[in-house]
């Protein structure tokens, strides 16, 4: 699917936090019947249920929706009543974030009681199933039913302008900017992984294709049936920013109350402001040593922001 891009507002970047907590749940949903069923026991098996978000009151075009509570509005996950159409990822201002599930046929999501989504026969010999999370993300999965299954399948992914992927420490994917020489990340996209049905591994891994995110899964003669594997999207919980070595050395060697703000604030888009130049005025000579520390040490500094207002909440040394 070609890559598609909306406009940054400042409420993409402003829809974080690091506190989430669900809102109440609605009534509990049909569970799947027949393959459905067995799908949906080999994903809750392989995920777990404890960090499943349970849904509010789902709309018309909605298998399910949720929303935690970021303290400055609230992220929405909504699950689409299709196989066809997109999850989304809203912040508080309606900023989106999309994920295209990799369908092959059109079929009707249908909600469990745990509120996984099950879109059974969707593609071929696979069935699809998304999971909204408590921590504002959700995990889109596939079931392989037996060796036919494609070993590969395509997310497309709807990013907000001036944002990209790039490779994360853990094996994962980093949602981001850069700017100023600063790295800006405000989602992830943990690592691959993949399962059978005896709780053993499989060879997965992710790699890009323009817009999509691709994840092959290498089942083999031994594979026992059928294989869980997902990407799991996380959106709106964090702006973290790194400052390359350069950075780090440019803001070690001090400067005008003035200059630090402009220099921590200034490269967020269109969220400067005086919440962030009052919390950087505050923590001034705790910042200040960080950079110099980091500095003496070779290392790099990473910094976590809340917003709104950008406030800089926890800075620390990291590697470069």
């Amino acid at each position: 699917m070609r890559h598609r891009q909306k406009a940054l507002s400042s409420a993409v970047v402003a829809a974080v936090s690091s506190a989430l907590l669900l809102t109440a749940a609605a009534p509990a949903p049909a569970r799947p019947a027949g393959q459905g069923s067995e799908t949906l026991r080999a994903i809750e098996a392989a995920t777990g249920t404890g960090d499943i978000a349970r849904p509010t009151a789902a709309g018309e075009g909605k298998a399910a929706a949720t929303a935690t509570e970021t303290g400055q509005g609230s992220v929405s996950v909504t699950v689409p009543s299709t196989s066809s159409e997109a999850v989304e990822i809203v912040a508080p201002d309606g900023g989106k974030l999309r994920l295209d599930l990799p369908a092959g046929r059109q079929v009707q999501g249908v909600t469990s009681e745990n509120g996984t989504v099950v879109y059974t026969g969707a593609g071929r010999s696979t069935d699809i199933a998304v999971q909204p999370t408590t921590d504002g993300g959700a995990r889109a999965l596939v079931a392989l039913k037996d060796d036919t299954a494609p070993r590969e399948h395509r997310f497309g992914l709807d990013l907000p302008e001036g944002f990209g992927l790039r490779p994360a420490e853990d094996g994962g994917y980093d949602i981001g900017f850069t700017a100023d020489g600063i790295e800006a990340t405000a989602g992830h996209i943990d690592p691959a992984w993949a399962k059978d049905a005896d709780g053993n591994d499989v060879a997965t891994e992710y790699r890009l294709d323009g817009g999509d995110l691709v994840q092959s899964v290498e089942h083999d003669s031994d594979t026992a049936f059928p294989v869980v594997a997902d990407p799991k999207v996380t959106w709106g919980w964090g702006i973290y920013a790194k400052y390359n070595r350069a950075e780090t050395k440019r803001m070690a060697k001090g400067m005008t109350k003035a200059k630090y703000a402009a220099a921590l604030c200034g490269f967020l888009p269109g969220v400067v402001g005086a919440g962030c130049a009052l919390t950087v005025y505050d923590s001034l000579g705790s910042i200040t040593n960080t950079f110099k520390n980091a500095d003496k040490a070779g290392k790099c500094v990473k910094m976590k922001y809340s917003l709104p207002p950008p406030i800089p909440l926890q800075w620390n040394t990291t590697k470069c």
